[in-house]
């Protein structure tokens, strides 16, 4: 998470070693998942689903003063690298027409990549992350948790209560790694669930006192597993994700001049 246009601002208070440091503006989504979901294009499609913003074509820069130059390391080197270069390469990775497998997974490193971000969605003050807004005692739990680098509260494994799901999703039956969404918030008497779509994949994270309650369908549960079976989901076989979608869709209704399914023809 590093880069060489992560300038040094002002110095105040680290987020995640709570340390006064010089703070780096930090990319609130991983730009490494950035660059998957580009490709070789310029610009994503950003939809705003919890807003009256319109989708729009976007170089997509959400950044802020958040960590410490050691602080943005940590986090490169322990997650992002690894496990984003395990998310786009072929090597550990066979694909069917239902699901894409990863083999050689390392659980820890994989759930955490994934909690860093929305850990840093919560801690973000950018209007495109309103909606996620953790208790501080939750929020401290996970930070410790990327900090230290165990998933773990109160000698229990941080996955039964605070679970992480994702699939592959395709729309109308084209690739979709050219939408990027924030984050929505879905919620009743047992659980609260976000979920957000980057990079061709879309990711439920579901809050619940119940030990390991089932996701959505279509989700597939990141587990202590050396093997992930993501599952490929396309319009119809999960009520979640064709929500999601719809949200989209009336967001874009509202510009009569965004041609979503246009774009997504020349991607």
């Amino acid at each position: 998470m590093v880069h060489s246009n992560s300038q040094p601002g002002k110095s105040a208070c680290c987020r995640l070693c709570l340390q006064p440091r010089t703070l780096l503006k930090s990319h609130i989504i991983p730009k490494g998942l950035l660059r998957i979901a580009k490709g070789e294009h310029s610009q994503l499609i950003t939809m705003g689903i919890n807003d009256s913003s319109m989708p729009r074509m976007d170089n997509v820069n959400w950044r802020e003063e958040l960590l410490c130059e050691e602080c943005e390391r940590h986090i490169n080197l322990s997650y992002e690298t690894s496990q984003i270069n395990k998310l786009k390469g072929a090597k550990d990775k066979v694909p069917s027409d239902k699901r894409i497998t990863i083999t050689n997974l390392d659980f820890n490193r994989f759930y955490l990549f994934w909690l860093s971000i929305i850990w840093r969605a919560s801690e973000s003050s950018l209007d495109e992350f309103s909606v996620v807004n953790f208790p501080d005692e939750l929020s401290n739990v996970l930070r410790k948790a990327i900090l230290e680098g165990h998933a773990k509260y109160r000698g229990h494994d941080l996955d039964e209560f605070f679970q992480i799901g994702i699939c592959r999703w395709y729309f109308d039956g084209t690739d979709s790694k050219s939408f990027l969404t924030t984050f929505k918030l879905i919620s009743d008497e047992r659980c609260i669930s976000y979920i957000f779509m980057v990079a061709g994949f879309a990711v439920v994270y579901q809050l619940s006192p119940e030990v390991s309650r089932v996701l959505p369908k279509g989700f597939s549960l990141i587990k202590k597993s050396y093997v992930f079976r993501m599952n490929k989901i396309f319009p119809g076989e999960s009520p979640v994700v064709d929500e999601f979608v719809e949200d989209a869709r009336t967001s874009a209704l509202r510009d009569p001049g965004f041609a979503i399914d246009k774009i997504l023809a020349g991607t």
